[in-house]
């Protein structure tokens, strides 16, 4: 018997190292959050993403493994009903032990969509500081549903905020391109670039319109712009005419960062990934 105790006791310490840490299941809605998301969680846990990289924000279909996703989680983390709409209706079904998190509000700066005064525009991660403010929305929500990794959350998002902050560039970027749709204006209005027209734009209902052409040829057609945008997973004939007839330089813009990896840098590759791409124009 004594000898049983002594091993068991010595095994104590083992046990208490291998624990693994306790951690709140978050669920994200899509990259971006999510990447905000593990910056402030790292060290505790990390969230799961919702969408899969080759899907739209903007009309995607909830399956039955998601919807169990959600029924799962502690805190979901979302944008906004204009760029995720269809979590609206799901999100005021959780149980009150759940909460979520809408980002949109906690904005620094929110621009008007485009054609629409009334409303936001929901790509609102592509302004650093408003994609700081979001990362100390997330601790908060985080410390109320976890208070035992409050002071951690709330290292971690300031951490997050000053490094967000500290992006830039030394000299504006001065390009002015057209874009495949309209969802780099916050972009735009940090780094100094312009999207002067784009191929198509979101209603944020899930529909896409399509942009009259013969301003986007005018403009190919006297280099206002040298650049046309593409995006992941688009394989649009268009571009490729464009491209071709105007000696037009095809840029791969991701503001999704569906190439980027998901770690606690991946904001940051986001934008100096837009940079980079930009400064070729």
């Amino acid at each position: 018997m004594k000898r049983t105790f002594l091993f068991l006791l010595g095994l104590i310490p083992f046990l208490v190292i291998q624990s693994p840490v306790s951690a709140l299941t978050v669920l994200t809605s899509i990259k971006p959050v999510a990447g905000i998301t593990l910056a402030v969680m790292e060290g505790v846990g990390k969230p799961e993403v919702l969408l899969p990289d080759q899907a739209s924000e903007h009309d995607y279909h909830l399956r039955p493994s998601d919807r169990q996703k959600i029924a799962d989680a502690d805190l979901v983390i979302w944008v906004s009903p204009e760029l995720e709409s269809f979590l609206a209706t799901p999100l005021q079904r959780l149980k009150p032990s759940q909460k979520s998190l809408m980002l949109l509000p906690f904005s620094s700066t929110l621009l008007p969509l485009a054609g629409d005064p009334s409303s936001s525009d929901p790509h609102a991660w592509l302004l650093p500081s408003n994609a700081a403010a979001w990362a100390l929305a997330i601790a908060n929500a985080l410390s109320e549903q976890d208070p035992a990794h409050r002071a951690l959350y709330q290292k971690n998002a300031r951490l997050f905020a000053t490094t967000a902050q500290k992006l830039g560039l030394e000299k504006p970027l001065t390009t002015r391109y057209i874009a495949y749709h309209d969802g780099l204006q916050y972009f735009d209005w940090f780094s100094g670039s312009k999207t002067i027209e784009t191929l198509h734009v979101h209603d944020h209902e899930g529909g896409v319109e399509s942009r009259h052409l013969s301003e986007i040829h005018t403009l190919l057609a006297t280099k206002q712009s040298l650049c046309i945008g593409t995006e992941p997973y688009v394989e649009d004939p268009l571009v490729d005419t464009l491209s071709r007839k105007y000696g037009a330089h095809p840029v791969l813009l991701d503001p999704l960062g569906i190439n980027i990896r998901l770690d606690k840098h991946y904001y940051q590759h986001l934008i100096e990934y837009h940079q980079n791409a930009l400064k070729g124009c």
